[in-house]
C-alpha cells in the first residue's frame, strides 16, 4: 500500500470498523474518477462515522481533483423510488 493512502487512511481509520484492505480498494477506485467535467457521483453508503466519505474526499484533495462529492444520509430507510428516479 503506497504511502499517501497510508496517511489519508490514519486520518479516517478512527471513525470506521471498515478493514484497512477495503480501505484500500476504495482508495484505488476513486482514482480512477474522470476528469472534473464528466459526472460522476460518488455514492458511499455506510453505518457509522462516515469515513469511507472521508476517504474518498482526501483522496480526491490528493489528485488535486475538482469532481465534486454529494453525500447523504437517511437516518432511517431509503424511501421509494419515484418516476423521477426511474430514467
Amino acid at each position: 500500500m503506497e504511502a499517501e493512502f497510508r496517511v489519508i487512511y490514519d486520518k479516517a481509520k478512527n471513525f470506521t470498523m471498515t478493514s484497512q484492505e477495503r480501505m484500500y480498494a476504495l482508495y484505488q477506485a476513486v482514482k480512477y474518477v474522470p476528469k472534473p467535467r464528466c459526472r460522476v457521483i460518488l455514492w458511499n453508503a455506510e453505518c457509522g462515522r462516515a469515513a469511507g466519505s472521508m476517504l474518498m474526499a482526501y483522496t480526491l484533495l490528493e489528485l488535486k481533483s475538482r469532481q465534486e462529492i454529494y453525500l447523504y444520509d437517511t437516518f432511517t430507510r431509503m424511501p421509494k423510488p419515484t418516476v423521477k428516479d426511474r430514467r
